[in-house]
C-alpha cells in the first residue's frame, strides 16, 4: 500500500515536518510493509520558508529585523535552490505564534520589519521574489511594510504617523517619492493561504480580526482605518486593488504588495507544484493531511482542503485529521473520507500541543489500520 502524507503544520505545536514524521510513524506501526511518501507543505503562512527550502535544496539566510512591536529579531529568510529566487515569510517576523496571548493586539502590531526584510534582500541583489502570507498578527493594511520601504504617511499636521494599525485613522496624505526604486525590477510572487478581499464582512479586518486579539471595537476602528488608507492609496497610485482576492491575506499585506505590482496566487497551489503533489497522490492508495484548526476556511485556499480536493478528483480515500475542528468543518466531506480531531480525551490547550505528536501518531494509526482492515474485507 502506497500512502502520501501531506500535512500543514499545526502552527506553534509542531512544524509540518514533525507533523509528517508523526504521521508516519503511526502508518508504520499499522501497516509495516506500507510505501509513505512524507510531503510536509505550506500555503504561504507559517512553514511557507522550509517546505521551499527543503523541497528545492535550498538554505536559510540569518537576518536583523525589527518584530511585530518593533523590537530587534533575528530571523531568517530563504534561498531557493536555483540560488536565485528568495523566499520571505511573514509569520517569521510578525507571526501570530510569536506573541503571548496577552500581547496580541492588532491596533498595536506592524508589519514594518517585513519591510526591511524585503529592502535587505534587494540590497543583497535579489529580484525573483516569493512571500508567503499568513499567520500573521498584524492588522495594518501593509504601512508599517510600505514605511519600512520608504514610503510616507503624513497625520494632518505634515508628521509621520506610528506604523502600526491604530494609525490608519489618522493618515491625511501619502508620498511615494522616495520608495526605494529597486522594487521596480523586482519580480514578486505573494503565495497567499487565503482568497479574501480588503474590506467587508469578507475582508481581512473582520473575519480575522477576533482571532488576533481584536475587540469589536477595535474591529470597527481598524475597519474604518482601512477604508481610510486603502482610499487614499489607491487614489495616490492610480489603482484599485482592494476589491482583488487575497487582497486581505494578512491583515491587508497582499493589498499593499499588489499595490507595489506584485503577483498573487495561491500559496497552496504553488507549492504542490514544487512538489509535484497531484502525481503523487494520482499513485497513492490513501493519503493523509492535516492542520492545526479545520473549518469552513479550510476550504478556501488552505493547503488540506487543496490536498482534499486533488485526492476526491483522482477517487482516492484522503483523512484530514486535525488539532480542532471549527464551525462549518463538516462542510469539507465533499473531499475527504474521514475527518477527525486527534486529540484522546478532555484536555486543556497546554495538554494538547505539548502532546501533539503523541495523538497524531495515534490518530494516524487508528485509521491506518481501520482502511487496511476494511480493505482486506473488500
Amino acid at each position: 500500500m502506497r500512502i502520501v502524507i501531506a500535512p500543514d503544520s499545526f502552527k506553534s505545536a509542531c512544524s509540518a515536518v514533525g507533523v509528517a514524521h508523526a504521521l508516519a510513524r503511526g502508518c508504520r506501526l499499522a501497516y509495516p510493509d506500507a510505501q509513505i511518501i512524507e510531503l510536509p507543505l505550506a500555503d504561504g503562512g507559517e512553514g511557507t520558508k522550509d517546505a521551499l527550502i527543503e523541497a528545492t535544496k535550498g538554505r536559510a539566510v540569518s537576518i536583523a529585523v525589527r518584530d511585530a512591536y518593533l523590537y530587534p529579531l533575528d530571523t531568517e529568510f530563504g534561498i531557493l535552490g536555483d540560488g536565485n529566487t528568495a523566499i520571505l515569510e511573514l509569520a517569521s517576523v510578525c507571526g501570530l505564534p510569536l506573541l503571548a496571548e496577552t500581547e496580541r493586539n492588532p491596533l498595536e502590531t506592524s508589519t514594518f520589519g517585513f519591510g526591511l526584510m524585503l529592502r535587505e534582500v534587494l540590497r543583497q541583489g535579489y529580484r525573483n521574489i516569493l512571500v508567503g502570507l499568513g499567520g500573521s498578527s498584524t492588522n495594518d493594511g501593509g504601512v508599517g511594510f510600505l514605511m519600512a520601504l520608504g514610503a510616507s504617511f503624513l497625520d494632518e499636521h505634515g508628521e509621520s504617523i506610528d506604523p502600526r494599525g491604530k494609525s490608519l485613522l489618522k493618515i491625511a496624505a501619502v508620498d511615494f517619492s522616495e520608495l526605494d526604486p529597486r522594487i521596480k525590477d523586482a519580480n514578486i510572487t505573494v503565495l497567499s493561504d487565503v482568497d479574501n478581499p480588503l474590506l467587508g464582512m469578507r475582508g481581512a479586518t473582520r473575519v480575522y480580526g477576533p482571532q488576533k486579539g481584536a475587540s469589536r471595537t477595535a474591529i470597527d476602528q481598524l475597519e474604518a482605518g482601512m477604508e481610510k488608507f486603502s482610499s487614499l492609496l489607491e487614489a495616490t497610485l492610480q489603482g484599485g486593488w482592494s476589491h482583488t482576492a487575497g487582497a486581505g491575506a494578512a491583515g491587508g499585506m497582499g493589498f499593499a504588495l499588489l499595490a507595489l505590482g506584485a503577483h498573487l496566487t495561491s500559496g497552496a497551489s504553488y507549492i504542490a507544484n514544487v512538489v509535484d503533489l497531484r502525481e503523487r497522490i494520482k499513485t497513492a492508495d490513501v493519503v493523509l493531511t492535516g492542520e492545526g484548526q479545520s473549518d469552513a476556511q479550510t476550504a478556501y485556499g488552505k493547503l488540506p482542503g487543496l490536498v482534499g480536493l486533488i485526492a476526491a478528483e483522482y477517487c482516492k480515500p484522503a483523512f484530514l485529521l486535525s488539532g480542532s475542528l471549527g464551525d462549518g468543518y463538516v462542510e469539507l466531506y465533499d473531499r475527504f473520507a474521514g475527518i477527525r480531531a486527534i486529540q484522546q480525551k478532555p484536555s486543556s490547550l497546554a495538554e494538547c500541543l505539548a502532546h501533539t505528536e503523541r495523538y497524531l501518531e495515534a490518530a494516524a494509526f487508528d485509521v491506518i489500520h481501520s482502511f487496511k482492515a476494511n480493505r482486506v474485507k473488500a
